[in-house]
């Protein structure tokens, strides 16, 4: 039986909590990175607002969280879609191979 993953799933739980999408393509290592990475520039953010530093919080805080959220939403749907890619193979290399010794026993 294939084991489809929607990417627009993926995608909407990646918009939902960074790496959630990551982790329903079947990639745990990317989501657990992404959410690191979100939590390291959450907490550079923080720290650079409590400190003064404004445009340090913007620049190193919240630029990269808005980069890597995005791209985390469109990573989540290209490896669902890279998931669902690798099933389809799966199953025509089985079909083939079925068809393959199938041929053989009528020749």
């Amino acid at each position: 039986m294939l084991k489809y993953k929607s990417p627009l799933k993926a995608m909407r739980l990646s918009g939902y909590f960074p790496g959630l999408g990551q982790y329903y393509a079947g990639y745990p290592a990317k989501g657990t990175t992404s959410i690191l990475l979100h939590a390291t520039f959450g907490l550079v953010l923080v720290e650079s607002i409590i400190s003064g530093l404004y445009v340090t919080s913007v620049v190193y805080g919240l630029n990269p969280i808005l980069r890597f959220y995005i791209g985390g939403k469109q990573n989540g749907y290209h490896l669902s879609e890279n998931h669902n890619n690798k099933q389809t193979s799966k199953l025509k290399t089985k079909y083939l191979k079925n068809i393959t010794q199938l041929t053989e026993k009528l020749n």
